[in-house]
């Protein structure tokens, strides 16, 4: 006998819901992610600049700082999307105003790390966003100049995976990726620090970027 197409869920029992759970692979937790920043052979100058504060290699996840720049990110967000609309009137009589999508755009996005003793996530956001600028530090007293770089020198990707638990690792099953393109900072928000109980220093940067692919993944029931 077919099932009814019109039985509504309030009639599920317990059982059926955690099936219907259990096939998509269970429920998504909110704290498990990855972000990571790749760059590329156009930022050999910021990549040489970044050197100087302990990573060797941007391109290669195996490097510590690098590493450990991913593991103290404690917050991000899924990139949005936006259809920028206008108005017109008159399409059928008697109709007043009407909205249509002419535009696609993309919410901004703002990471958040944990600092380590080293300031690693600091000292790399401080880097980054002096280098778009090219402050001289020879002229930084007298001239202050500033040489704006090209945007293929200090634009790069970010890769986030939202990934849940699995039996091997935290981060086994991936159930999508996000990719956003021409990725940089524009706003470093101030650190307060101050007298008081102890806390973890915590810093957070906005970011701009182009566009952003989404690459879905289904994760299977276990």
């Amino acid at each position: 006998m077919a099932a009814n197409p019109h039985t509504h869920t309030g009639s599920w029992t317990i059982q059926q819901l955690l099936a219907t759970m259990k096939s998509s692979g269970g429920m998504s937790m909110s704290n498990l992610y990855e972000a990571r920043f790749g760059f590329n052979n156009n930022h050999a100058l910021l990549k040489a600049d970044m050197e100087k504060i302990g990573f060797s290699d941007l391109s290669n996840s195996t490097d510590t700082a690098y590493a450990a720049l991913t593991l103290f990110c404690e917050e991000a967000s899924l990139p949005g999307m936006m259809a920028n609309t206008g108005q017109t009137t008159g399409v059928y009589m008697g109709e007043g105003q009407i909205n249509y999508a002419h535009t696609k755009s993309f919410t901004d996005i703002t990471l958040g790390w944990t600092c380590d003793a080293n300031l690693l996530p600091l000292k790399f956001l401080n880097t980054w966003m002096e280098f778009i600028f090219g402050a001289d530090a020879e002229d930084f007293g007298t001239a202050r100049v500033n040489r704006v770089r090209y945007p293929e020198e200090y634009q790069c990707e970010l890769t986030i995976v939202k990934a849940e638990r699995g039996p091997g690792n935290t981060l086994e099953r991936i159930g999508g990726i996000y990719t956003l393109k021409d990725i940089y900072p524009y706003s470093i928000q101030s650190t307060p620090v101050s007298y008081g109980s102890s806390t973890l220093l915590k810093v957070s940067a906005s970011f701009y970027y182009r566009r952003w692919s989404f690459q879905s993944v289904n994760i299977k029931s276990t």
